[in-house]
């Protein structure tokens, strides 16, 4: 089983990842239960933003959804349910799925879409799909 540590590791940014960390103290009380008791966390990820430009870059948002106290500030309680949004790139995926399949070779997680210098629309839905899959296996 994926450890709390690994996940918010994820999350709150490991020393490599390459876009914002999330702020649990600025966690909201969702209004709805987790749906996974089994692990206290629920992760989606719905919607990625695009930047226009030169500089263009895509930020995939996952959904955090939890119970887990790794994932609460102290103005919390036990029973409160936590919503937070975290962007990440393809690249903080990549690496995600790298150290699972190392560290968990037994499981089978959803290969990954090529790398490409310029996406399209379709190519960004199909990341969007795959990278929801692939949170929610984690989950």
């Amino acid at each position: 089983m994926i450890s709390a540590q690994d996940v918010k590791e994820f999350f709150v940014g490991a020393e490599k990842s390459e876009t914002p960390v999330a702020s649990f103290g600025g966690a909201a009380l969702a209004k709805r239960k987790v749906a996974n008791v089994q692990t206290g966390i629920d992760l989606f990820v719905p919607k990625y933003d695009t930047t226009k430009g030169a500089g263009r870059e895509t930020l995939y948002h996952i959904i955090v959804i939890s119970v887990m106290s790794v994932f609460k500030s102290p103005k919390h309680t036990a029973d409160d349910v936590v919503q937070f949004s975290v962007p990440r790139k393809y690249a903080d995926f990549e690496r995600l799925q790298e150290r699972l399949s190392t560290e968990f070779s037994a499981m089978v997680f959803p290969p990954l879409p090529s790398r490409r210098l310029y996406c399209t629309e379709d190519d960004l839905e199909d990341r969007l799909v795959t990278f929801d899959s692939m949170m929610r296996v984690v989950a």
